[in-house]
């Protein structure tokens, strides 16, 4: 069950317009890059544009990382017991990481292996699923495998997370007023839209032999990243661990989950001097 729970999320997130867009995205943004700082590259021939059926099937060649890097977390089932219901967007699973926003971490906050990581998914009007990295959060009670949420503050809170991250549409039942809805939208106006594609170029910097990979007038090095959520969300029950609290984050290092099998698999992140630097660092 807990395999078919993780496939959910995984191609909730892969089937949506959101996420084959934000792919085409990147590859077109790596080719307008390449072109314009090498001119002499036939980037036709080196990088041809991806049909639709390409960038479909690029997408969901995610899926089996996805359900990999997740597979650590745990799970707790979420009950609206107020008259405000749960709304859906046309992208729900969300990606949220209140440890991050906490320690003010400026960037990679939201990646499926990364530490902190909530995902919050609307399954009706009155129940939600919440994935969440158990070295850093407590949500309800041990022993229990529900949160049941009384508060009308933190069901608005998630409900603004699914505005923002919608791609065009929002999705709610008769019990929602048009008022709600216009005053929910009026209220996400003051945060950053996620999922939104931002490329830069860095480079590679070994702390041992203080040695300089890829310089970035040179263009060797691309780094693409995305927005994220950040609405300083709280909701009653929902807990950072005091130990957590206490953890020093060192600048430049990727915080992965040690739990999360991409933690093995990437060797690159088991490397104590090299470091990633954007161009403007260092």
């Amino acid at each position: 069950m807990h395999l078919i729970l993780l496939a959910f999320v995984g191609i909730s997130h892969l089937r949506n317009p959101v996420a084959i867009e934000g792919n085409k995205k990147m590859v077109d943004s790596i080719r307008n890059h390449f072109s314009e700082n090498f001119p002499t590259t036939d980037i036709e021939r080196s990088m041809p544009k991806f049909s639709q059926e390409d960038e479909i099937e690029l997408t969901f060649s995610n899926l089996f990382d996805i359900i990999v890097s997740i597979s650590d977390l745990d799970c707790k089932v979420l009950i609206n017991n107020t008259n405000t219901p749960f709304i859906f967007s046309d992208f729900p699973v969300i990606r949220y990481n209140m440890f991050l926003e906490l320690k003010k971490w400026p960037s990679y906050r939201d990646g499926y292996s990364i530490a902190g990581l909530q995902i919050f998914v609307p399954l009706s009007s009155k129940i939600s699923i919440v994935l969440f990295d158990p070295k850093i959060y407590k949500v309800g009670f041990k022993n229990r495998l529900n949160l049941e949420i009384d508060n009308y503050k933190c069901i608005d809170k998630l409900n603004e997370l699914q505005v923002l991250n919608s791609f065009e549409n929002v999705y709610f039942n008769h019990e929602v007023s048009k008022k709600y809805i216009t005053n929910l939208v009026e209220g996400c106006k003051k945060y950053q839209k996620p999922n939104q594609i931002i490329l830069d170029t860095g480079y590679l910097y070994n702390e041992d032999t203080k040695t300089r990979y890829a310089n970035p007038k040179d263009a060797g090095l691309l780094i693409s990243k995305s927005t994220y959520l950040e609405t300083k969300l709280e909701i009653n029950g929902i807990k950072i661990h005091s130990g957590a609290s206490n953890i020093n984050i060192l600048n430049n290092k990727i915080l992965i989950r040690k739990n999360s099998n991409a933690f093995i698999r990437d060797k690159y992140q088991q490397s104590k001097v090299l470091k990633i630097y954007h161009k403007d660092e260092k």
